[in-house]
């Protein structure tokens, strides 16, 4: 019921009712034979990858969890029933659907770094170097006594201090364009860490479920979804799908 009402392509098997195959959520899949329905949500051979029914309706609609969990709430019989809304009064809140700057754990998990840029000012001698201030920072390099070299320092200015921050201000579709491209090599990641793991033990395999849905939810905020990889991803023919 949940499948068909989301959109989920269904083949059914004309011998056995248990068998009902659908499209994978977790790739782009475009074969029936692979993925079935099952009691809780769906599992893919292909992907070797149980998704329950909130990962199923979350990764075919690009829904974060909340959403997702809303739209299960609505079709068994109203999310009023089974959710607590939260409130928010703050009336200089973000809108809902602008591009938000991501947090620092999510950056680390993908691998974004925003570190200042600083570009070259001058170059002094070392005896000569003038007092530090901020927004600088001096770097000391020796010189080479063969050549009669004093030791020197280059000081650097810092031009721009969040450079995450600034694309995000001014140029937002590349800001989130940036975040989905670092989250799907993060995800591509995890999930061959998790496929080596699955072939040892399943308990190390299953421990990665959890960052490899947050990297999920990552893509998802930022406008990304997995039935539709960039295509750097396809080239690297990921994961052997």
């Amino acid at each position: 019921m949940v499948a068909q009402s989301i959109g989920m392509d269904i083949q059914e098997n004309r011998y056995s009712k248990n068998k009902i195959s659908v499209l994978c959520p977790g790739h782009d899949d475009r074969h029936y034979g692979s993925c079935f329905l099952t009691e809780r949500g769906c599992h893919c051979f292909v992907c070797n990858r149980d998704f329950d029914v909130f990962d199923m309706v979350r990764l075919h609609c690009s829904l974060d969890f909340r959403n997702a969990a809303g739209l299960i709430a609505d079709l068994c019989g109203g999310r009023e029933r089974f959710l607590v809304e939260e409130n928010n009064d703050d009336p200089d809140s973000d809108d809902p659907g602008s591009i938000k700057m991501i947090s620092r754990p999510d950056m680390d998990l993908i691998g974004v770094f925003s570190t200042p840029v600083y570009t070259i000012r001058e170059a002094v001698p070392s005896y000569c170097e003038p007092e530090r201030k901020p927004g600088f920072r001096h770097e000391w390099y020796p010189g080479n006594p063969d050549k009669g070299e004093d030791d020197y320092v280059v000081i650097e200015e810092m031009v721009m201090k969040n450079p995450l921050w600034e694309l995000l201000k001014s140029d937002p579709a590349t800001y989130a364009e940036l975040i989905q491209n670092k989250a799907w090599e993060a995800w591509e990641k995890y999930r061959d860490i998790q496929n080596i793991f699955s072939k040892h033990s399943r308990i190390m395999a299953r421990e990665l479920t959890s960052t490899i849905r947050k990297i999920e939810e990552i893509l998802i905020e930022y406008g990304g979804s997995l039935r539709n990889p960039p295509e750097f991803i396809m080239k690297g023919n990921i994961n052997g799908i």
